[in-house]
């Protein structure tokens, strides 16, 4: 979760030096769309990864598999569909922001990328809690961490090196999700744990129960995004664009510590649902 917050604060680094102020401001008004997507990540991945964990434990692997095969079709569909509605009111939603002019050109370029990666970036992180709870955490970690570094390296690249601006820093981080993606696809095609792709147990009559598990921290995140965009639309709306630059660099700095809070209560309640089996069979 710390890694997944470097995403967001090298590109407004980088955009800082190659960009200029106007970046760190157009990068301030992506944050909501990062947190919208991380929140249906968050909801479908804790929740789908939580109840294969229990699953798993009574040795009911095909229900496990059921979950995960559910989790990243659902997260698939809710994602393409909102992906696809951002694309076609885009310059609405960015105007609705308060954003206009230079700015808002900027947040577009950004976005205008971003959101047809988002999908991807979605199913990435679902896919990193299943293989986590799968018996193979260190891999969940090496693929955050190798993203990371990949996403700063062409951010150097693409900002300051080919002066690609907005569109650079999208191209990164979209360049950086394939590659965790990549990564954590190899826990299948090694069979390292009970997981598999396959068509088993495709469907969505699971995803209620899913969904029931990991709404909590859909809303904790949510709340996040929607915070921050109504400062967003204040700060522009009532006193420009200096002060949505100045709140941009500290949204950053809560993006981590909020990370830093769901990762923490994440593992606590993957902890919980382990040690709900054993109780039960002993009840």
């Amino acid at each position: 979760m710390v890694i997944k917050s470097i995403f967001i604060m090298g590109d407004a680094w980088f955009v800082g030096k190659g960009v200029g102020a106007e970046g760190l401001g157009a990068i301030a008004l992506t944050i909501p769309a990062y947190s919208l997507f991380s929140a249906i990540a968050m909801m479908i991945g804790i929740g789908g990864a939580a109840l294969m964990s229990i699953e798993f434990g009574k040795g009911n692997l095909k229900i496990g598999q059921t979950l995960f095969s559910q989790s990243m079709l659902a997260t698939a569909i809710i994602t393409t569909i909102t992906v696809v509605s951002a694309l076609i009111w885009l310059d609405e939603i960015i105007a609705l922001m308060g954003a206009s002019g230079y700015m808002a050109q900027l947040a577009h370029d950004y976005l205008d990328i971003m959101l047809k990666f988002f999908v991807l970036y979605a199913l990435a992180w679902v896919m990193s809690c299943f293989v986590r709870n799968d018996t193979n955490p260190k891999l969940a970690m090496y693929a955050m961490s190798f993203g990371a570094v990949t996403n700063l390296a062409l951010d150097y690249l693409f900002v300051l090196e080919f002066g690609w601006g907005m569109k650079g820093a999208a191209y990164a981080t979209a360049i950086s999700q394939g590659v965790i993606a990549t990564i954590l696809l190899s826990h299948f095609w090694q069979q390292k744990g009970q997981l598999r792709f396959s068509l088993e147990g495709l469907g969505l009559d699971r995803v209620g129960q899913i969904l029931k598990i990991g709404v909590p921290t859909f809303f904790i995140e949510i709340t996040s995004a929607l915070t921050i965009l109504l400062f967003n639309y204040v700060l522009l709306s009532q006193f420009g664009e200096g002060h949505i630059i100045a709140y941009g660099l500290t949204a950053n700095v809560g993006v981590f510590a909020l990370f830093v809070i769901v990762a923490l209560t994440k593992r606590v309640s993957q902890l919980l649902a382990l040690t709900m089996v054993p109780v039960k069979l002993i009840a």
